[in-house]
């Protein structure tokens, strides 16, 4: 699966989505906003399953302030995840000529090339979107950025790389407090040992995983980890049976 895994002012996933957006304190509020707080609000959209309503909000949003390049990338994100390729690229694409420094861009193209699986093409947008994120010093962007490239060099059976990477996003997520994220890169680092042939390290990975699913009531997260190694079981056998 992909990682494309706000706390805004303290509120819920669920508080930002009810939220009336077109009422001063909630608009002023993601003007202002970081990255973070524009992905937690695509998550909510794509939880409600209102790909069409997020795209309008972002685009909206983008229209009454031009230099607001997260608008945008928030637009072509929830076009992504609604399987809309075609116009998240053009979104995306849009960013970028907005602002060729900013990272947003370049980070949504990387995904959107990670989707149709082309990865060169996604490992260079994901390498440039690191460099500026680095340099912009968002530090929930970088970690998601590193967890993109795990991803790409793992389905390109680079798994030293994938690993490394990985693992600095891990370590990044960690420092954030980001629960979710931190399940999510457990899992994957999983996977990778999996596909190196390192099953001790795997399962260690697997189990903290699911322990940390299950503590953090993260449930749905914890389903999809058991889906997915149920499916590996069938297709590898015995010994990486990991299920707990």
């Amino acid at each position: 699966w992909l990682m494309f895994f706000f706390f805004f002012k303290q509120k819920t996933a669920y508080e930002i989505y009810q939220c009336d957006w077109s009422s001063d304190v909630c608009s002023s509020d993601l003007e202002e906003g970081s990255y973070k707080d524009y992905r937690t609000l695509v998550d909510a959209y794509e939880k409600n399953r209102k790909f069409e309503e997020g795209h309008e909000f972002f685009q909206s949003l983008f229209q009454s302030h031009h230099d607001n390049t997260l608008a945008l990338y928030g637009s072509g994100l929830i076009d992504l995840k609604g399987n809309f390729f075609e116009q998240a690229q053009k979104t995306f694409q849009k960013a970028l000529k907005q602002n060729p420094e900013a990272p947003e861009g370049y980070k949504g193209l990387s995904e959107s090339y990670l989707m149709m699986q082309d990865l060169p093409k996604a490992i260079d947008y994901a390498t440039r979107a690191m460099e500026l994120a680095k340099g912009r010093k968002d530090t929930q962007m970088e970690a998601d950025i590193l967890g993109n490239l795990a991803q790409m060099y793992y389905l390109d059976k680079q798994y030293n790389k994938a690993l490394i990477f990985q693992d600095h996003a891990l370590s990044q997520h960690v420092e954030l407090d980001s629960t979710k994220d931190v399940i999510i890169d457990k899992a994957t680092m999983a996977r990778i040992y999996s596909a190196m042939g390192k099953y001790e390290e795997a399962q260690q990975f697997f189990v903290e995983a699911i322990n940390l699913a299950e503590t953090s009531k993260e449930y749905a997260i914890k389903a999809r980890i058991h889906g997915f190694w149920a499916k590996h079981y069938q297709d590898y056998g015995d010994n990486t049976n990991f299920m707990v």
